[in-house]
């Protein structure tokens, strides 16, 4: 019993120490190999999401943007909107149109201001989530489902991200020959589509060191729109139910080791090994059933916690191996005087 108590303790200790410091301990590839080839086989990506069009305005001169806007407005789209924030050059001409336009809605650089966008963006340049609770951000004038966001009552929200390729992608130079089917009625996005956003798609998200963007700021819109609209909402499973998940892997890892120890130490640490790896994977298993469920199961402390409990574990059963049995020993009666 004092084993349990002491991988317990470890386990929450742990749990504690990642919620205050933003570090990854130990950090294996096993693991996240695994999570990555179950999403791939056992998640089903969103359907393409034929309702919002990016028009990529690419290198072309932005004082012509002007005349397109106004076509795409002429093709009777439902929505109309405009992030720029990713780009150095100015024009006078199309900031004095998109100032005064009163259908076209124009995402504000300033991060938490007025008609900004709802995406957090972290300091590493990762994008998961998305404000939900200031109505006047970028996307929410966009989106024409709101009711079921406001309802849920989230303060955030993770965004149900689909790959690059699921919507249609228009380069802005050819408006002009574009059938109107493909824009009435749908909700326009108009950006410089350069991948500068790390997103949970991008195929070496949460490895270590710089890593590529896989999503431009359009892009991003593009999804949390999506997510709105189509309620493809995702709920985030709560500190409880996380940390009894892992506290409950960690006493299965003690307590099989427990079971399967030997009197070769050799043997103890192989043995230890493969369970490790094995519940490693049943956790990345968990995390994918999760998610194909709408829930997003968080176990970023699972590998440092096996690592702990495993250590520990072989540690008590060479300590038990060590140790002088006395119990059911008979002892000689002393001698009569």
């Amino acid at each position: 019993m004092k084993r349990f108590i002491t991988t317990a303790v470890f386990t929450i200790a742990i749990v504690i120490l990642y919620q205050f410091i933003d570090i990854n301990l130990f950090t294996i590839d096993l693991p996240r190999r695994v999570s990555s080839e179950l999403f791939k086989s056992l998640r089903y990506d969103p359907e393409l999401d034929t309702n919002v069009v990016i028009f990529d305005i690419e290198y072309i001169d932005l004082d012509t943007i002007k005349t397109k806007l106004e076509l795409l407005e002429s093709l009777g789209p439902k929505s109309i909107g405009v992030n720029l924030c990713n780009i150095e050059d100015t024009s006078e001409v199309l900031n004095e149109f998109l100032s005064q336009s009163k259908t076209v809605v124009t995402c504000n650089c300033m991060t938490n201001a007025a008609m900004a966008t709802s995406a957090v963006t972290t300091s590493g340049n990762e994008v998961t989530h998305f404000k939900s609770d200031n109505l006047s951000a970028f996307e929410f004038q966009l989106a024409s489902e709101l009711n079921a966001l406001q309802t849920r009552g989230n303060k955030k929200e993770r965004i149900n991200f689909r790959p690059v390729d699921a919507y249609y992608r228009v380069p802005m130079s050819l408006v002009e020959g574009l059938p109107p089917y493909v824009v009435q009625g749908k909700t326009i996005l108009v950006g410089f589509l350069r991948d500068s956003i790390v997103t949970p798609m991008n195929d070496w998200y949460g490895r270590t060191g710089p890593t590529r963007g896989d999503m431009s700021d359009a892009q991003i819109s593009a999804n949390i729109i999506s997510t709105i609209d189509r309620h493809e909402f995702i709920n985030e499973v709560n500190l409880f139910v996380r940390v009894s998940i892992i506290l409950a892997v960690s006493l299965v890892c003690a307590g099989l080791i427990r079971l399967a120890r030997t009197k070769s130490l050799a043997i103890n640490f192989i043995l230890a090994l493969l369970i490790l790896i094995i519940l490693s994977g049943l956790s990345s298993y968990l995390i994918v059933l999760a998610f194909s469920r709408s829930y997003f199961l968080e176990l970023n402390e699972m590998t440092v916690v096996l690592i702990v409990s495993a250590i520990l574990s072989v540690y008590w059963n060479t300590k038990d191996r060590k140790a002088p049995a006395h119990n059911g020993v008979h002892m000689p009666l002393p001698a009569e005087s």
